[in-house]
C-alpha cells in the first residue's frame, strides 16, 4: 500500500502507479473510510468480465459530519442539485456499466494491464484527470462498473467557503476536459454556464423596464428556478429538520452548486489564456506491504 503527498495529484498519482505491482490500482484519499467488502466486490466484477477495466462506488457523508456538513451531502445527493453524478454521493440503483459521471476518484478500482496500455493520468489536468483517463478507457473499447455496495465514508467540504472553491475547481476542470476533448454528451455539464450568463445579463436590464411584458416573459426562467428550488429545499425537511437553523442553509447551497459550477467554466476559459508554470514536489511512502 502506497501513500503520496504533495502539490501536484495527477504528477504524484502517476508515479505510484509505476510503483505498483499488483494487478488491481485502488484510489483512495487520505480520508477516505473503505467499507469492509469492496475489495470482495470489485474484484468479484472484474472476473466476469476483461471487458471490464474500472470498478467505482459512491463516498458517502460520515455519521459525524457537522450540520453544515449534512446540508452539502444532501444538496450534492439530490437530482435539482447535482443531477446525474448525485450517484457519487450516495448508494443508487444496482451494479451497471456507467461512464465517468457517477465514478469519484477517491473510490476507484482500476486494472493495472489497462493503465499500462492507455496510459496514466494526463499530468496537465487537475481536477477531472480521472474523468480525461476514463474517457480514454472507454474509447479503447473497456467498461466502467459502478457498484453501489463499493463504497467508502468521506465528509464533505466544511464550510461554505471551502465547498464553493471546490465548485469552482470542478467547473474549471470540466472545461479544461471539454476542451481537450470534446463530446456530446458532456456539453450537459455547460447547463450552469448558460444559467451564470442568464443572471448576469438580468443586471443589465433597465429597472425602468424591468415591469414591461417583454421583460417579464424574460424573468420567467428565474421565476421557474425559484419554484424549483424552493420545492428542492423544502423536500430536505424529513431528512435535515434536527439540524435546526442549518436547514436554511439549504436554498443558498444549492444555488451555490449552480452558480460556482457556472463561474468555475469561466475561470477555465480565462485560464486559458494565462501561461502557468507546473512543478511538482512530492513524497511517497510504503504504508504496508503485501507478499503474494
Amino acid at each position: 500500500m502506497l501513500a503520496v503527498s504533495g502539490d501536484q495529484p495527477s504528477v504524484q498519482r502517476n508515479a505510484c502507479i509505476r510503483k505498483a505491482k499488483g494487478e488491481i490500482v485502488y484510489f483512495l484519499d487520505n480520508d477516505s473510510e473503505v467499507h469492509a467488502g469492496n475489495i470482495t466486490h470489485a474484484v468479484s466484477l472484474f472476473q466476469k468480465d476483461e471487458r471490464i477495466a474500472v470498478v467505482g462506488g459512491p463516498a458517502e457523508p460520515k455519521e459525524s459530519d457537522t450540520a453544515i456538513q449534512k446540508v452539502f451531502s444532501f444538496c450534492l445527493c439530490s437530482p435539482f442539485g447535482a443531477g446525474p453524478v448525485r450517484s457519487r454521493y450516495h448508494a443508487e440503483g444496482d451494479v451497471r456499466e456507467t461512464t465517468d459521471r457517477e465514478l469519484i476518484l477517491c473510490n476507484l478500482l482500476v486494472r493495472k494491464k489497462v493503465l499500462d496500455t492507455v496510459g496514466v493520468f494526463n499530468e496537465a489536468f487537475y481536477p477531472n484527470e480521472e474523468n480525461e483517463l476514463m474517457d480514454r478507457i472507454r474509447d479503447a473499447g473497456y467498461a466502467l462498473y459502478y457498484h453501489p455496495r463499493v463504497a467508502v465514508r468521506r465528509s464533505p467540504r466544511t464550510d461554505m467557503r471551502s465547498f464553493v472553491k471546490m465548485l469552482l475547481n470542478y467547473g474549471r476542470g470540466r472545461f479544461q476536459q471539454f476542451i481537450h476533448a470534446p463530446r456530446i454528451l458532456n456539453v450537459m455539464f455547460f447547463i450552469p454556464l448558460g444559467f451564470v450568463l442568464y443572471l448576469a445579463s438580468l443586471a443589465a436590464l433597465p429597472f425602468a423596464t424591468v415591469l414591461s411584458p417583454y421583460a417579464l416573459i424574460y424573468l420567467a426562467p428565474l421565476g421557474l428556478y425559484a419554484l424549483f428550488l424552493t420545492a428542492a429545499a423544502f423536500s430536505a425537511l424529513p431528512s435535515i429538520r434536527k439540524l435546526s437553523f442549518s436547514i436554511l442553509a439549504v436554498p443558498f447551497v444549492f444555488f451555490a452548486i449552480h452558480a460556482g459550477y457556472g463561474v468555475g467554466i469561466i475561470w477555465g476559459f480565462i485560464r486559458l489564456f494565462r501561461k502557468r508554470k507546473m512543478s511538482a514536489h512530492f513524497k511517497i511512502r510504503t504504508v504496508k506491504a503485501f507478499s503474494r
